[in-house]
């Protein structure tokens, strides 16, 4: 009885020395690239006891590609757990889910879909980065909702503003070898924070003149646009000339009281 309780530990410590070899050599040759063999010679025990743990290489690799995504969701969710922010969240959700998974071969070749790290059937391969994006869509949801109930973000001009950050998501990854990704990254976070953000704040003489000019100037093209012979004379001119004036006046008092 005791030799028995002895060896659960045992065969459970085996177990996890298998999935830490196989993730390892997975991860850097792929799963063709990695025999039962060679694994279990990782461990230093025979191919006969790794068929006491899984039954077919198959088998193991999903294991292991199971147990990376659980771990990095799980990471996620501890990153965007940091902020108070939804903006904040959200980015800091995207750059863990594009810059991180660099260091994580075996995620990011699901999600790729490269060919070195699929199964030998597609639709697994599949099956499995249509769960990731999954869990990558309802993380979205989830700041999308509390950044609209806190009125951060304004989700209503979208017709669905989480199936276009995923896909945001999915370009990224696209562009994920390339040399310049770090600034993609950025230049994306830039946008979606422009995008969703509730109010852009106007500072600066400029804007104000430009604010001023946004609201004036329609209106001023308009009866532009119906001036000439049907205009009085000079008097009449002059004085639609002060209405206007008095308009902008109002409008720039308007834009300097916000």
């Amino acid at each position: 009885m005791l030799e028995a309780s002895a060896a659960a530990p045992r065969r459970k410590g085996r177990r996890e020395q298998l999935l830490q070899a196989g993730e390892r050599l997975f991860a850097e040759h792929g799963y063709r690239g990695v025999t039962i063999a060679e694994v279990a010679d990782a461990v230093g025990v025979s191919t006969g006891s790794f068929y006491n743990h899984f039954p077919d290489k198959e088998t193991f690799f999903g294991v292991i590609l199971d147990r990376a995504a659980e771990q990095g969701i799980r990471q996620a969710r501890q990153v965007i757990a940091r902020f108070k922010n939804p903006m904040n969240q959200l980015k800091a959700l995207y750059r863990f889910i594009t810059l991180g998974l660099r260091g994580n071969p075996l995620l990011l070749g699901v999600l790729t879909g490269a060919r070195r790290f699929g199964y030998p059937s597609p639709e697994e391969r599949d099956r499995r980065r249509r769960r990731l994006l999954a869990a990558v869509g309802e993380m979205i949801d989830a700041i999308l909702s509390d950044g609209s109930r806190r009125r951060t973000f304004r989700v209503g001009r979208y017709h669905d503003a989480r199936r276009l950050l995923v896909s945001v998501y999915g370009a990224l990854l696209a562009e994920i070898g390339n040399d310049r990704i770090e600034e993609l990254t950025q230049d994306v976070l830039l946008l979606m924070e422009r995008g969703l953000r509730r109010r852009l704040t106007l500072s600066g003489r400029v804007n104000r003149l430009d604010a001023m000019r946004l609201h004036a100037e329609p209106l001023d093209l308009g009866r532009a646009a119906g001036s000439g012979a049907d205009e009085g004379g000079p008097d009449e001119g002059a004085a639609a000339g002060g209405r206007r004036r008095q308009r902008r006046q109002a409008r720039a008092r308007e834009v300097r009281d916000r």
